[in-house]
């Protein structure tokens, strides 16, 4: 009896042996099955190469470039955009980071970063130091900003004809390239230019535009919305006595690390076909409130 009862235990010990191993073997074949499917979606959109992670820091702050909404979604012109290159380029995984513009820089130069966003234009000092796509990724207004009775004056030329002295520039200030090229196209109509090392220059401008010891000063559209246009801005109490008008397209670009030239020749042909296609335009015109392309020419140092 109890070889019986012995045999029937064994033989049910066995079968539950053999059904875990079938179930095992199925989990292993399923699993396996998976992961094919999984390296064949990979081969099928990277080439079988493996995903790259690129690091891209920028502003949390930069109306309306770089910053987080009323939800806290990362937005802005930039970011879209770059969302958009991500999506065309799946041999790339894009990673974002907050940060202040001089410590994404040090972190471009020491390998923290491999891409800057900041709204940045061309310099041939940034074109030493980093690599710069070939197609830019924006074209950033700046504006003219003037006191409320001078309102009229929406233009270098108009400023310069009205005899208004441009605010002083901290020296080495990649905006004063835009006066400088203006000065260079109107020999008989110059606008005074001075430097400072006043490390406050901007702000001193706007104090100075709006208590009327300077007629004007030229400023990215960004510095207007994010320090004197909102309420809680640290120069919105010079916001009544000032107008601003958009005056000119400046070419920007994504700033990327020394030496990624693969990086930046893929993210300039996606560039390109997004500007060719009108997407840049249209989501320009989503966070400016209208087409930043169509005033005047794109310009770029050098």
């Amino acid at each position: 009896m109890k070889k019986r009862v012995l045999g029937l235990v064994l033989t049910a010990a066995m079968t539950v042996v053999l059904a875990g191993c079938g179930q095992a073997a199925s989990a292993s074949a399923t699993e396996n099955v998976q992961a094919s499917q999984e390296e064949a979606k990979t081969e099928e959109t990277t080439g079988g190469s493996e995903v790259r992670k690129i690091r891209i820091a920028s502003s949390s702050s930069a109306v309306p470039f770089s910053y987080y909404d009323e939800n806290g979604k990362k937005t802005g012109y930039e970011i879209e955009v770059i969302k958009l290159v991500d999506e065309a380029l799946p041999q790339y995984e894009f990673e974002y980071y907050d940060g202040e513009q001089e410590a994404i820089y040090t972190g471009l130069s020491t390998g923290k970063y491999d891409i800057a966003l900041t709204n940045a234009y061309y310099t041939t000092k940034r074109a030493e130091n980093y690599e710069i796509p070939e197609n830019p990724i924006g074209a950033s207004p700046a504006g003219l900003i003037v006191s409320k009775e001078n309102a009229d004056i929406t233009s270098l030329e108009a400023a310069a004809t009205a005899g208004l002295k441009p605010a002083p520039y901290l020296a080495g200030d990649g905006n004063t390239y835009q006066y400088q090229k203006y000065n260079e196209e109107h020999p008989d109509n110059q606008l005074e230019l001075s430097y400072t090392s006043d490390e406050n220059a901007f702000s001193n401008a706007i104090v100075g535009v709006a208590e009327g010891r300077y007629g004007c000063h030229l400023t990215p559209v960004s510095r207007w919305t994010t320090v004197i246009e909102p309420e809680d801005g640290a120069l919105h109490e010079y916001y009544d006595k000032l107008s601003y008008s958009p005056v000119i397209s400046i070419s920007t670009f994504p700033i990327i690390a020394k030496g990624e030239t693969q990086l930046t020749q893929d993210i300039s042909e996606v560039l390109g076909q997004l500007k060719e296609d009108g997407t840049l335009e249209k989501i320009a015109t989503e966070f400016y409130g209208f087409n930043p392309f169509d005033l005047n020419a794109t310009l770029t140092e050098g």
